[in-house]
């Protein structure tokens, strides 16, 4: 697992930051002010992630809550600890952490991705998340460097999480910013950070899901997982 003094990690926040019981935020995707311990009193039991595949169940992290409901599809799905989460909306983490059942791991959520001190958290098997791009298409300059920013923010996350596998999703159109410079610089930051970039365009209703609209789902795979199991489907 990767260090905070990691370069991957050089840029994200003081893993000492001080801890308090709520904080303000817009649900911009995990990105926010200070580190929070909202509902969770503790961690789960700390194990090192298999180099070569996953525990079961899976452990995931979620970023960006959307709204409160993000992990809901996940763990619909069975098989997953849900151990913690970020997003800078508060009624957001309050819905996240009331979620979790009694006999679940604790849940220990922040209001900033990029405060968070992995080293703090049990394992990452799988990091989710979801940033908002919406300022991607804007006009404005400002607009856009701040999706990107988010972006970017997020797949340092999965890399200084350790995570197995990093599931990012958004909207197609982050691929071609800055004529497809920004995407390039993703891609970048991944491998020099030990992971490779797979991508999936998607439209979630041919699947069973209720949007009709397309959606990317970049998928940042640890290199030596890879080499065990092979590309995703």
């Amino acid at each position: 697992r990767p260090s905070q003094s990691h370069p991957t990690c050089a840029s994200f926040g003081d893993p000492g930051a001080e801890t308090v019981e709520e904080g303000e935020g817009g649900g911009d995707g995990g990105v926010g002010g200070r580190a929070v311990e909202g509902a969770a009193t503790g961690l789960a039991t700390k194990t090192e992630p298999s180099p070569i595949g996953m525990r079961a169940p899976v452990s995931a992290f979620f970023s960006g809550l959307a709204g409160g409901g993000m992990d809901l599809g996940v763990t619909a799905a069975g098989g997953f600890d849900v151990i913690g989460g970020a997003d800078s909306s508060e009624r957001a983490r309050e819905l996240f952490c009331g979620r979790a059942p009694s006999w679940a791991p604790r849940r220990t959520v922040h209001d900033d991705v990029r405060h968070v001190d992995f080293d703090q958290v049990a394992s990452v098997d799988v990091f989710f998340a979801a940033p908002r791009v919406t300022g991607v298409t804007s006009r404005s300059r400002g607009e856009q460097a701040a999706a990107a920013a988010l972006y970017m923010a997020n797949v340092r996350a999965v890399l200084c999480s350790g995570a197995l596998v990093g599931v990012i999703e958004s909207d197609f159109c982050i691929t071609l910013m800055g004529d497809a410079k920004f995407f390039r610089d993703v891609i970048g930051e991944a491998d020099r950070g030990g992971y490779k970039l797979i991508f999936r365009h998607m439209r979630p209703h041919l699947y069973g899901g209720a949007q009709m609209r397309p959606r990317l789902f970049v998928l940042l795979v640890r290199k030596d997982v890879l080499e065990a199991v092979s590309e995703p489907p």
